[in-house]
């Protein structure tokens, strides 16, 4: 049948549509977006090792608890840790330390 080569029945005409469509965050983007500050941390020798390099540099020591439960903690790794005045602080003046609370 010569109706089939014409046949264009694998387009749709909502795969048109749906280029124009906003899609949302991908889980990955999400994750960056709330995920710790690791060029923050201070991550050698857990919670001592913070406290001895505070100590031998003569900064003080910044310490942060999260819970991963509650969105607050992952509130403050995208909105307050990344801001960049926030940042500029911690590195001039601090050593930060962050730990996930196992406490329930």
């Amino acid at each position: 049948d010569d109706d089939d080569d014409d046949d264009d029945s694998d387009h749709n005409e909502n795969d048109d549509m749906d280029d124009m469509v906003p899609k949302a965050p991908s889980a990955a983007r999400l994750a960056d977006m709330f995920a710790a500050p690791k060029h923050l941390i201070f991550d050698e020798g857990g919670f001592e090792g913070a406290r001895n390099m505070a100590r031998d540099n003569k900064r003080w020591l910044l310490v942060n608890l999260q819970r991963d439960n509650e969105f607050s903690c992952h509130a403050l790794n995208r909105d307050v840790w990344r801001d960049e005045l926030v940042e500029n602080l911690i590195r001039e003046g601090f050593v930060f330390w962050q730990s996930v609370s196992v406490v329930a």
